[in-house]
């Protein structure tokens, strides 16, 4: 079999698609792209290449963020621990200083209290004290004009003739005096009253000047 396979390649030759096309011979054309070049700026490309060289080594020694580690359950409770205690510590400062300025505004409104008592006692003692000095300076006026009523005046007056408002005096010696309310006269002080229904004159310093001789 394997003889008269190879005596029919032999006979037909190789297989038509297995055959390669007869090219036509002759001289050979080819086709040659033209080469663009570029400008190029080898600052820029310095730049650019030491600009990358930097990133890299920057990657390599910047400093790499620490993960910070969650707090254990006992740190947790400890620092809680620790900030309860010192807001209790505070507390009990502002507690006392709170107590001590009470104690303070009690001091001083029990001061209050016992200076208006004084302020009242005070006020009371002058009152009293006013009442006494009216007292004794009636006391004195009336004094004064006891005394004086008790003293004759040298020269002794009655009532010669009387109108409203107006009296006409005369002395032992027979000389006569005219007289209206607010008149002075010597040694009986000032009128301070003409009665013509009762015929008398009155002054300040308790004489009463009347018809015929003088009642004193």
């Amino acid at each position: 079999m394997v003889e008269e396979e190879y005596k029919l390649k032999e006979e037909y030759g190789t297989e038509p698609s297995a055959q390669k096309p007869e090219q036509p011979k002759g001289p050979k054309y080819t086709k040659r792209i033209p080469k663009i070049k570029l400008p190029i700026n080898k600052k820029l490309i310095t730049v650019i290449g030491i600009i990358i060289a930097l990133f890299i080594v920057y990657q390599f020694i910047r400093p790499k963020p620490t993960k910070e580690l969650a707090p254990s359950p006992e740190d947790f409770q400890a620092s809680i621990t620790q900030q309860l205690s010192e807001l209790t510590q505070k507390f009990n400062q502002n507690s006392a200083k709170i107590t001590n300025i009470e104690d303070e505004l009690d001091k001083i409104q029990s001061l209050a209290s016992k200076t208006d008592e004084v302020v009242n006692n005070l006020n009371t003692t002058v009152s009293e004290l006013s009442k006494t000095v009216q007292q004794l300076s009636l006391e004195q006026k009336t004094a004064e004009i006891t005394k004086i009523g008790k003293i004759k005046p040298k020269v002794i007056y009655h009532v010669r003739a009387i109108v409203p408002g107006r009296a006409w005096l005369e002395a032992e010696d027979g000389t006569t005096v005219t007289v209206r309310l607010g008149s002075k006269l010597n040694n009986y002080g000032t009128v301070t009253d003409i009665d013509v229904h009762e015929g008398t004159v009155k002054t300040d310093l308790g004489f009463v000047i009347k018809h015929g001789v003088n009642d004193i």
